[in-house]
């Protein structure tokens, strides 16, 4: 359902180049759950940001968005929030977004274990990773996940922006757009 999906090695690189993407940086604070792969908080230090962590809901095993704005109203906004998915229960998207909004931030939805879950908001039905309640999602096709490929990733966005970055971050800056050249001349 997102207008963009960008494949790549693995999820581990999808989160990695989701925060470069979006900007993420040293002296920048994402948040994470502390239960998930290291990959979710990883991606933050791979940019030289902080990470930090909000608690799960226990019914759910996903980001507790009302910690997450104690955690805001406490300590002040991060830079991206990624919210993990986990064995297929999404985190719930539509409060987080709503908190993004609220307080200016980025959501990257971790749905490595959500391939093909979906969720229900005001009456309406989404799929994990259609970017209707994120800016960036990331798939896993790891052999322990829903969907294998052996190995794999895909990073899905509706963002124009972040497509353009998400693919010269995975092409190594190589572009074939001749008004993207540096030196168009040479």
């Amino acid at each position: 359902g997102a207008k963009h999906a960008i494949a790549l090695t693995n999820a581990t690189s999808g989160l990695h180049v989701a925060c470069l993407a979006i900007g993420l940086k040293k002296g920048d604070i994402g948040v994470t759950v502390p239960i998930s792969f290291l990959a979710s908080s990883n991606c933050i230090i791979y940019c030289g940001a902080e990470v930090d962590f909000v608690d799960i809901e226990e019914d759910s095993v996903c980001m507790s968005p009302s910690k997450l704005e104690e955690y805001i109203t406490k300590k002040g906004p991060p830079k991206v929030v990624i919210p993990v998915d986990f064995a297929g229960v999404p985190a719930d998207l539509p409060k987080i977004w709503e908190l993004s909004k609220r307080y200016n931030f980025r959501v990257i939805e971790d749905a490595s274990h959500s391939v093909g879950s979906e969720y229900t908001y005001n009456e309406k039905l989404y799929k994990c990773g259609d970017c209707s309640h994120a800016d960036l999602a990331v798939f896993s096709f790891h052999p322990v996940k829903t969907i294998t490929l052996a190995e794999g990733g895909a990073v899905s966005t509706s963002d124009d922006t972040l497509d353009r970055r998400l693919r010269l971050f995975r092409n190594h800056g190589m572009t074939r757009e001749a008004d993207s050249f540096t030196n168009a001349e040479m």
